[in-house]
């Protein structure tokens, strides 16, 4: 492979293991500073546990050249007690980075022949696609789960209400993509 484009496959490798470790470290810090329901736990430590095994992976591929001067996750701590509800759309925000991300580095490693490094970069999207869902079903159990807690009558049938309407439209949206 030509130098040329193997320094643009490692600037990308090395934009990723930035954002894996920025979305790492802000649901650290969710999980640290937050209460809330076991099943928001569990899908939230999910999520950052597919960030810490990408961040590994990346980092011993073969032909790495080496640890790099990544810049730190932005972001000053949440206070504590503050709701959850308004760091969920940054991670949010953070896995459709991420995701869009490997899409790219998936896209230039097949374009520049680099199997090993596409397939890689294709469970990565994979899992940040699935990490995608997850949040977009927590959501919903967050707000509900904040408006009762300041006191706000709820209908907590809203919330597999909108879980069925985000699924529509993902459908929706996804069904002519794969006609491309």
């Amino acid at each position: 492979m030509a130098k040329r484009s193997e320094a643009a496959l490692w600037n990308q490798v090395a934009g990723m293991i930035s954002l894996e470790r920025r979305l790492e470290s802000s649901l650290r810090r969710t999980e640290e500073t937050r209460r809330h329901a076991p099943e928001i736990s569990s899908q939230l430590g999910s999520i950052r546990g597919n960030a810490l095994r990408h961040i590994r992976r990346l980092e011993e591929l073969a032909r790495w050249p080496g640890p790099q001067e990544f810049p730190k996750p932005e972001s000053a701590a949440p206070e504590e007690g503050e709701p959850l509800s308004r760091d969920l759309p940054e991670d949010l925000g953070l896995i459709g980075r991420t995701a869009g991300g490997y899409l790219m580095l998936l896209t230039a490693a097949r374009a520049l022949d680099d199997s090993a490094l596409a397939e890689l970069a294709e469970q990565h999207l994979r899992d940040y696609t699935e990490g995608a869902v997850r949040i977009l079903g927590v959501i919903p159990l967050v707000v509900v789960q904040s408006l009762r807690e300041e006191g706000a009558a709820v209908r907590v049938e809203a919330v597999p209400s909108v879980a069925r309407t985000v699924a529509e439209i993902w459908r929706s949206q996804v069904e002519p993509l794969a006609s491309m």
